[in-house]
């Protein structure tokens, strides 16, 4: 999935490779809950959203506590722009599902991106109090870290002058993601750090990226140090920084792998770090974009 061989091997056309392994066993697979649902979510991150979405609505109805199927019908809704019904889809799903289950707290955070959607911060931020926060989360580490610092970030896009609890997720990466590697780990880290003013930490990060790219084992390539880098000047108030380091970066943030949701975070950031440098139509070049590839 998202954190899989694929996502996670640098390839650019992760999600593209994925679909096509499915497609290559699919004749194994016929009517089978679980192959529906990865199939399914597999279509849709490769852009196909409507016909990922009919096999996971398929593989629902076949199986309907299926956790990997319901997570994925939430990257459709998020896509697709169709808030509402993602909300009430996740909101149903969530009480049949045991709070220990790998997803429980990951589906929580996909509720409060659909709340930020409707500029519900409050709701967003009472759901990473009680069901994302390091304390409370029963998430796998990688999920507690990216989920915890992109709900954060995304909240402080929307917010700037909001206090938010960032020591608690920071310190959380500094214990469980000191070591520098892991591309959709060092992103997450690495804004916790620049945020939370670690930058002894933050340069020791740096410095590992750059020697691991140096030295042929960073298989993300040098877009992983550039993300962090941009990340940390956007923190640091440096918007024409950002810019530069970002904008130059979209077309190579899939390779540190994750789902498209959790890439938005760095779109999301190169437009607001163009819109806080006074470069308006590049802003509305990427929106155009964005806007481009979803169905609603």
């Amino acid at each position: 999935g998202a954190f899989g061989l694929f996502a996670f091997s640098g390839r650019p056309d992760h999600d593209r490779a994925r679909a096509d392994l499915c497609d290559a066993v699919a004749p194994h697979y016929a009517d089978d809950w679980w192959f529906e649902g990865y199939i399914g979510w597999s279509y849709a991150e490769a852009g196909a959203l409507e016909a990922g979405q009919r096999r996971l609505l398929r593989a629902l109805a076949l199986r309907p506590l299926n956790a990997n199927a319901a997570h994925a019908l939430a990257h459709t809704r998020h896509d697709r722009g169709e808030v509402d019904a993602g909300r009430h889809e996740t909101e149903t799903f969530l009480p049949q599902y045991d709070r220990s289950g790998t997803l429980n707290a990951h589906l929580a955070w996909h509720l409060a991106l659909f709340a930020l959607e409707r500029d519900d911060v409050a709701a967003a931020l009472a759901l990473y109090e009680s069901r994302i926060a390091p304390d409370v989360s029963r998430a796998p580490p990688l999920n507690t870290l990216t989920d915890g610092a992109s709900l954060l970030w995304r909240v402080m896009l929307r917010d700037p002058a909001r206090p938010l609890p960032w020591e608690e997720v920071a310190a959380y990466g500094a214990e469980r993601f000191a070591t520098a590697g892991l591309a959709f780990a060092d992103l997450h880290a690495a804004l916790l750090e620049a945020v939370t003013g670690r930058r002894d930490a933050l340069e020791r990060r740096l410095a590992a990226l750059d020697a691991l790219l140096a030295a042929g084992r960073l298989p993300a390539g040098p877009v992983v140090p550039a993300l962090c880098r941009g990340f940390a000047a956007f923190a640091a108030g440096a918007y024409d920084e950002a810019a530069d380091l970002l904008v130059p970066a979209l077309p190579d943030a899939a390779r540190i792998g994750g789902s498209g949701a959790q890439r938005d975070m760095v779109e999301d950031t190169a437009i607001a770090a163009c819109l806080r440098a006074g470069r308006e139509e590049t802003a509305r070049t990427i929106l155009r974009r964005r806007f481009a590839r979803r169905a609603h």
